[in-house]
């Protein structure tokens, strides 16, 4: 427990100091969406509310391409309403039927800007995967500078 915490600070620490590194600029990713460059590029919605339901925002629009990541259901569940790191078991299945393998690039973005995303990031390094960026601004900035959407496919 005491060194996940130590894990968890600095992760964080790193997120918040080298932001350069682990972040991606919405023009960036619209320039790699356009010119088709997605065949290792796997950009993941990690926007997390207790009060939506996954399905409700696996069907809202979406930056092409992305796919749902459901933190509540690739978290283990320990007491009420707490969200807990994955085992190993959990993450390899999960990221197995996102087909995300460790070798992609991969973009988180949530709904707010940047508020869920870097806990997916983290969880990402914490796996040791080395290409892992969050979408500066998130999908309020994608959608405010105009950028293509793709209609959700709610499937689960």
């Amino acid at each position: 427990e005491y060194m996940g915490q130590m894990i968890r600070r600095s992760l964080m620490r790193q997120f918040a100091t080298a932001s350069f590194k682990n972040l991606i600029e919405t023009t960036e990713l619209a320039k790699l969406i356009k010119e088709g460059k997605q065949e290792n590029l796997k950009i993941l919605n990690c926007t997390f509310n207790y009060n939506k339901g996954g399905l409700k925002r696996q069907l809202a629009p979406k930056i092409p391409g992305a796919q749902f990541f459901d933190i509540a259901a690739i978290s283990e569940k320990g007491a009420k309403n707490r969200i807990l790191f994955p085992s190993i078991g959990t993450f390899t299945s999960n990221m197995k039927k996102l087909k995300v393998a460790s070798t992609d690039t991969v973009v988180c973005y949530d709904d707010v800007g940047i508020y869920s995303s870097p806990r997916v990031w983290w969880t990402l390094k914490s796996f040791g995967m080395p290409k892992v960026f969050v979408l500066n601004g998130g999908f309020a900035k994608w959608k405010k500078e105009g950028n293509e959407l793709e209609k959700g496919e709610g499937k689960k």
